[in-house]
Protein backbone atom coordinates (compact mmCIF):
# COMPACT_ATOMS: atom_id res chain seq x y z
CA UNK A 1 0.00 0.00 0.00
CA UNK A 2 1.11 3.44 -1.19
CA UNK A 3 1.94 6.03 1.40
CA UNK A 4 -0.06 9.45 0.65
CA UNK A 5 1.86 12.56 0.27
CA UNK A 6 -0.07 14.79 2.46
CA UNK A 7 -0.97 14.58 6.39
CA UNK A 8 -2.90 16.59 7.77
CA UNK A 9 -3.03 18.89 4.58
CA UNK A 10 0.72 19.44 5.02
CA UNK A 11 3.35 17.56 2.13
CA UNK A 12 5.74 15.41 3.74
CA UNK A 13 8.70 17.32 4.12
CA UNK A 14 7.50 20.43 3.52
CA UNK A 15 6.65 22.93 6.25
CA UNK A 16 3.35 24.53 6.71
CA UNK A 17 5.13 28.31 6.45
CA UNK A 18 6.72 27.16 3.34
CA UNK A 19 3.44 25.30 1.80
CA UNK A 20 1.13 28.78 2.51
CA UNK A 21 4.28 30.53 0.67
CA UNK A 22 3.97 28.46 -1.88
CA UNK A 23 0.34 28.34 -2.38
CA UNK A 24 0.52 32.43 -2.33
CA UNK A 25 2.64 32.32 -5.04
CA UNK A 26 1.02 29.74 -6.89
CA UNK A 27 -2.36 31.89 -6.40
CA UNK A 28 -1.57 35.04 -7.31
CA UNK A 29 0.81 33.75 -10.54
CA UNK A 30 -2.64 31.86 -11.35
CA UNK A 31 -4.64 35.12 -11.12
CA UNK A 32 -2.44 37.24 -12.97
CA UNK A 33 -2.73 35.09 -15.57
CA UNK A 34 -6.56 34.88 -15.70
CA UNK A 35 -6.70 38.51 -15.98
CA UNK A 36 -3.95 38.41 -19.28
CA UNK A 37 -5.64 36.08 -21.27
CA UNK A 38 -8.92 34.64 -19.52
CA UNK A 39 -11.02 37.19 -22.06
CA UNK A 40 -9.32 34.95 -24.80
CA UNK A 41 -9.61 31.36 -23.75
CA UNK A 42 -13.21 32.51 -23.22
CA UNK A 43 -14.27 33.83 -26.74
CA UNK A 44 -12.63 30.74 -28.27
CA UNK A 45 -14.39 28.51 -25.93
CA UNK A 46 -17.89 30.34 -26.87
CA UNK A 47 -17.24 29.90 -30.27
CA UNK A 48 -16.22 26.41 -29.79
CA UNK A 49 -19.36 25.70 -27.69
CA UNK A 50 -21.98 27.84 -28.56
CA UNK A 51 -22.97 27.58 -24.86
CA UNK A 52 -22.10 31.24 -22.88
CA UNK A 53 -22.49 29.21 -19.43
CA UNK A 54 -20.23 26.07 -20.47
CA UNK A 55 -17.75 28.03 -21.74
CA UNK A 56 -17.36 30.28 -18.34
CA UNK A 57 -17.54 27.16 -16.63
CA UNK A 58 -15.07 25.59 -18.77
CA UNK A 59 -12.45 28.87 -17.99
CA UNK A 60 -12.99 28.93 -14.86
CA UNK A 61 -12.27 24.89 -14.48
CA UNK A 62 -9.15 25.56 -16.16
CA UNK A 63 -7.45 27.78 -14.22
CA UNK A 64 -8.63 25.74 -11.22
CA UNK A 65 -6.56 23.08 -12.93
CA UNK A 66 -3.80 25.49 -13.70
CA UNK A 67 -3.84 26.19 -9.62
CA UNK A 68 -3.81 22.37 -8.64
CA UNK A 69 -1.34 21.52 -11.29
CA UNK A 70 1.64 23.81 -10.21
CA UNK A 71 0.89 22.99 -6.36
CA UNK A 72 1.16 19.67 -7.17
CA UNK A 73 4.26 19.35 -10.28
CA UNK A 74 5.55 22.74 -9.35
CA UNK A 75 6.69 23.61 -13.20
CA UNK A 76 4.53 25.95 -15.18
CA UNK A 77 3.02 25.21 -18.59
CA UNK A 78 5.45 25.62 -21.47
CA UNK A 79 2.80 27.96 -23.39
CA UNK A 80 -0.71 29.41 -23.21
CA UNK A 81 -1.32 26.58 -25.31
CA UNK A 82 -1.75 24.48 -22.15
CA UNK A 83 -4.41 26.12 -21.25
CA UNK A 84 -6.30 26.16 -24.72
CA UNK A 85 -6.21 22.57 -24.93
CA UNK A 86 -7.33 21.82 -20.95
CA UNK A 87 -10.23 24.15 -21.74
CA UNK A 88 -10.80 22.13 -24.98
CA UNK A 89 -10.29 18.87 -23.55
CA UNK A 90 -12.74 20.02 -20.29
CA UNK A 91 -15.65 21.35 -23.22
CA UNK A 92 -15.34 17.58 -25.07
CA UNK A 93 -15.56 15.97 -22.32
CA UNK A 94 -18.44 18.50 -21.04
CA UNK A 95 -20.48 17.83 -24.39
CA UNK A 96 -20.00 14.00 -24.28
CA UNK A 97 -21.71 13.99 -21.37
CA UNK A 98 -24.61 15.95 -22.52
CA UNK A 99 -26.22 16.92 -25.45
CA UNK A 100 -25.30 20.74 -26.12
CA UNK A 101 -27.54 24.08 -26.78
CA UNK A 102 -26.03 24.98 -29.87
CA UNK A 103 -27.63 28.27 -29.56
CA UNK A 104 -26.26 31.24 -27.65
CA UNK A 105 -29.23 34.15 -27.42
CA UNK A 106 -28.32 37.71 -29.01
CA UNK A 107 -28.28 38.32 -25.04
CA UNK A 108 -25.36 36.02 -23.86
CA UNK A 109 -23.41 37.01 -26.93
CA UNK A 110 -23.38 40.85 -25.84
CA UNK A 111 -22.81 39.72 -22.74
CA UNK A 112 -19.86 37.49 -23.70
CA UNK A 113 -18.53 40.44 -26.50
CA UNK A 114 -18.47 43.55 -24.14
CA UNK A 115 -22.28 44.60 -24.64
CA UNK A 116 -21.42 46.39 -27.54
CA UNK A 117 -23.67 49.16 -28.14
CA UNK A 118 -24.93 48.27 -31.46
CA UNK A 119 -27.21 45.43 -31.13
CA UNK A 120 -27.76 45.03 -35.37
CA UNK A 121 -23.90 44.64 -35.70
CA UNK A 122 -23.91 42.07 -32.77
CA UNK A 123 -26.63 40.08 -34.55
CA UNK A 124 -24.81 40.02 -38.10
CA UNK A 125 -21.74 38.76 -35.95
CA UNK A 126 -23.71 36.26 -34.56
CA UNK A 127 -25.26 35.20 -38.18
CA UNK A 128 -21.81 35.20 -39.51
CA UNK A 129 -20.04 32.49 -36.81
CA UNK A 130 -23.64 30.48 -37.85
CA UNK A 131 -23.01 30.47 -41.64
CA UNK A 132 -19.21 29.42 -40.88
CA UNK A 133 -20.09 27.24 -38.51
CA UNK A 134 -22.47 26.00 -41.52
CA UNK A 135 -19.51 25.80 -43.96
CA UNK A 136 -16.91 24.93 -42.46
CA UNK A 137 -15.64 21.48 -41.13
CA UNK A 138 -15.70 21.59 -37.03
CA UNK A 139 -11.84 21.37 -37.20
CA UNK A 140 -11.50 23.95 -39.57
CA UNK A 141 -13.29 26.16 -37.61
CA UNK A 142 -11.27 25.22 -34.68
CA UNK A 143 -8.21 25.65 -36.47
CA UNK A 144 -9.56 29.32 -37.66
CA UNK A 145 -10.76 30.35 -34.32
CA UNK A 146 -7.18 29.60 -32.65
CA UNK A 147 -5.22 31.39 -35.58
CA UNK A 148 -7.29 34.59 -35.25
CA UNK A 149 -6.46 33.88 -30.97
CA UNK A 150 -2.53 34.54 -32.35
CA UNK A 151 -1.55 31.11 -31.99
CA UNK A 152 1.60 29.43 -34.22
CA UNK A 153 1.13 26.41 -36.50
CA UNK A 154 2.68 24.40 -34.18
CA UNK A 155 0.91 25.84 -30.74
CA UNK A 156 -2.48 24.69 -32.54
CA UNK A 157 -0.75 21.50 -33.53
CA UNK A 158 0.24 21.14 -29.52
CA UNK A 159 -3.95 22.03 -28.47
CA UNK A 160 -5.76 19.67 -31.17
CA UNK A 161 -3.21 17.32 -30.70
CA UNK A 162 -2.83 17.05 -34.67
CA UNK A 163 0.42 17.33 -37.12
CA UNK A 164 1.84 21.17 -37.79
CA UNK A 165 1.38 20.13 -41.51
CA UNK A 166 -2.56 19.23 -40.72
CA UNK A 167 -2.79 22.38 -39.36
CA UNK A 168 -1.56 24.07 -42.64
CA UNK A 169 -4.24 22.14 -44.66
CA UNK A 170 -6.76 22.42 -42.64
CA UNK A 171 -6.02 26.26 -42.47
CA UNK A 172 -6.21 26.46 -46.41
CA UNK A 173 -8.95 24.56 -46.69
CA UNK A 174 -11.23 26.25 -44.53
CA UNK A 175 -9.96 29.63 -46.13
CA UNK A 176 -10.58 28.11 -49.73
CA UNK A 177 -14.58 27.21 -48.89
CA UNK A 178 -14.89 30.76 -47.45
CA UNK A 179 -13.25 32.70 -50.25
CA UNK A 180 -15.69 30.22 -52.75
CA UNK A 181 -18.87 31.09 -50.33
CA UNK A 182 -17.98 35.13 -50.77
CA UNK A 183 -17.22 35.22 -54.44
CA UNK A 184 -20.62 33.05 -54.99
CA UNK A 185 -21.90 34.98 -52.98
CA UNK A 186 -21.06 38.01 -54.23
CA UNK A 187 -21.73 37.16 -57.65
CA UNK A 188 -25.21 36.14 -56.64
CA UNK A 189 -26.50 39.50 -55.39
Amino acid sequence: MQKSPFKRGVLYGESAERQNSRQGKVKSEATELYQSFAQDLFRYLLCLTRNFDLAQEAVQETFLRYYEYRLKDGTPPESRGWFFRVARNYVIDQLRATKPDKHVSLEEAMIGSGGGPDPYESLVQLESLDQLSALLAPRELECLELRAEGFKYREIAQILGIEPGTVGATLAHGLKKIRAFYVIGKEGA
